[in-house]
């Protein structure tokens, strides 16, 4: 957040990270944006929506440019992120016209009886039923989209989605992030600490007093996965007699 906030001011980290611990709060709420940013632009969240969601969900009162300027950077600070986007759209386009397999990163795209499939580094795979491209009217001219069949997250029914770019980042990263954190909760549970639930991307155990630590239970959560060589994983960890945020 704070990375994202300096290169929204043209400061460096350490000129930011500065300022908050001085108390400025110009300083802060330029994290705070920053943290709206990353955590809503990454999926390609366009100026309106994230107007209403800076408000809605980090209280920031933000106007049509400032909306504009707040997307516009980041996807500016973190160029590669857009690239992804087209190139999964690319990919399971490509996969569904020609009916082949296209490799991204390290991900798979390829069509299979009447499904897309997208095979995750781990293995797993997510499936997009009756696949199928068309073209629709936007507002950047007309533009080639995805539409499979899914379950409608309003009506609960089956019927006509579309997916493109963004979305199947958002699905493929969080996918991947099940795949890390499933695994973890296992092995926590093998070396005695009751799992109880899952709250995102937190874990949440117990243990009789006076056994286990944070340093015990961090690094077996950060444990490499012979599918991942490389990945950054980090974990950070709390204990109390109950749950908190």
């Amino acid at each position: 957040y704070i990375f994202q906030a300096a290169a929204n001011l043209g400061k460096t980290y350490e000129e930011i990270e500065q300022a908050i611990e001085a108390g400025h709060q110009w300083a802060s709420d330029a994290r705070q944006l920053g943290k709206a940013q990353i955590l809503g632009c990454g999926f390609g969240m366009g100026w309106e929506k994230f107007l209403t969601t800076a408000y809605d969900q980090y209280r920031l009162k933000l106007i049509e440019q400032q909306a504009r300027q707040a997307v516009g950077s980041y996807r500016e600070a973190n160029s590669p992120v857009p690239e992804l986007w087209r190139n999964y759209e690319q990919a399971a386009i490509q996969a569904i016209e020609d009916n082949v397999t296209v490799e991204v990163g390290k991900c798979q795209f390829f069509c299979q009886r009447g499904f897309l499939w997208v095979a995750l580094p781990s293995g797993r795979r997510l499936a997009y039923r009756e696949p199928r491209t068309l073209w629709r009217e936007t507002d950047y001219g007309p533009r080639k989209a995805i539409e499979f069949w899914g379950v409608n997250s309003k009506t609960k029914k089956w019927a006509p989605e579309r997916t493109w770019g963004g979305t199947l980042a958002e699905n493929l990263t969080q996918a991947t992030a099940r795949d890390l954190m499933m695994p973890a909760m296992v092995r926590l549970e093998k070396a005695k600490y009751q799992a109880l639930l899952m709250v995102h991307d937190e874990g949440l155990c117990q243990r009789k007093k006076g056994h286990g630590s944070i340093e015990e239970f961090t690094q077996i959560m950060c444990k490499q996965p012979k599918w991942a060589p490389g990945l950054p994983i980090d974990a950070k960890g709390w204990s109390g007699p109950r749950y908190r945020k």
